[in-house]
C-alpha cells in the first residue's frame, strides 16, 4: 500500500535483492487521494455480525490493496451472507450458513452453520486474533498457520490469545506457527488484554458470543489503533461498560 501510494505521487522506488532503493531529493505530485477504510478494524464487527443475529452495514470499505480485505472472502466462503459494493464502499454482513471445512481459496458449498477453515496467515497477521475467535464457533476444526511472526508483536499473540480463550472454555491447540481450534462453547470470565490492542478487541468479540459476563482488564489499550472501538460496539447493541 505504501509503495503504491508513493508511486502514485510520482516517487521513484526500486526493489533490489529484497532492499528498497529510494533516491533522495525527489519531487512529488500533489494530488487528491482517497484514504481506504480499515479492513483490520472492520473485521471484528464483520465476525460479530456473522455469528450473531443482526445485519451490519459498514461504509467506506472500497476495494484497496490491503491484505486484510481477504477477511471478506473468508467470511463469504465459510457461509456468511456478504454483499459488497466495492465502488461505493458499502459492505453488508449478516449471519449465514455453510457445511464443510475448507482450505482458504477453495470453494465451499453453503448448508447449515459456518464452516471450519484453514487459513495461511503469513500475509494477514492482523486478522489472526479475529480469525481465532471466529473459529471457536465454526463447525468442526479450524487451523490458522504460518503466523510465527505474531509471537513478536505487542504480545506473543499466539500464546496470549490461546491462554485467554482457554479461560472461556475454547478448545485450542497451540502450534509454533499458529493454532488449531475446535468448535467450542464459550463462557464469560475475567480476561487480560496483555496490553495488546488486537487481543483486547478480539476478546471483546469473544465476550459478545459467550455465555454470561466478561471483564477485560487494561482494555484502554485499544486506543493504539481504534479509540472509538467500544463506542462502536455499543452501536451494534453490545452492553459495554468502560471503567
Amino acid at each position: 500500500m505504501t509503495l503504491h501510494t508513493m508511486k502514485e505521487a510520482g516517487a521513484k522506488v526500486s526493489i533490489l535483492n529484497n532492499y528498497y532503493l529510494i533516491p533522495s531529493d525527489q519531487t512529488f505530485k500533489l494530488r487528491e487521494f482517497v484514504i481506504p477504510g480499515d479492513f483490520s478494524s472492520s473485521a471484528y464487527f464483520m465476525a460479530a455480525a456473522s455469528l450473531l443475529n443482526f445485519n451490519l452495514v459498514i461504509n467506506g470499505l472500497r476495494d484497496s490493496r490491503q491484505g486484510d480485505k481477504a477477511f471478506v472472502s473468508i467470511l463469504d466462503k465459510i457461509g456468511s451472507n456478504i454483499r459488497w459494493d466495492k465502488e461505493r464502499g458499502t459492505l453488508n454482513v449478516s449471519k449465514g450458513e455453510s457445511s464443510k471445512i475448507f482450505d482458504f481459496w477453495d470453494p465451499a458449498p453453503k448448508a447449515s452453520g459456518l464452516a471450519g477453515f484453514k487459513v495461511d496467515a503469513s500475509n494477514i497477521p492482523d486478522l489472526f486474533p479475529t480469525l481465532v475467535v471466529l473459529a471457536t464457533k465454526c463447525k468442526g476444526e479450524s487451523e490458522i498457520y504460518n503466523a510465527e511472526h505474531l509471537r513478536y508483536k505487542e504480545s506473543d499473540r499466539i500464546k496470549t490469545l490461546g491462554a485467554e480463550l482457554k479461560k472461556m472454555g475454547a478448545k485450542i491447540f497451540e502450534r509454533r506457527d499458529g493454532m488449531i481450534i475446535e468448535q467450542s462453547d464459550l463462557n464469560g470470565c475475567v480476561l487480560e488484554s496483555h496490553g495488546d490492542h488486537r487481543i483486547a478487541m478480539a476478546l471483546s468479540i469473544a465476550a459478545l458470543i459467550s455465555n454470561g459476563k466478561s471483564v477485560i482488564k487494561d482494555a484502554e489499550c485499544v486506543k493504539v489503533s481504534y479509540p472509538m472501538f467500544f463506542e462502536d460496539l455499543r452501536k451494534i447493541g453490545a452492553c459495554v461498560e468502560v471503567f
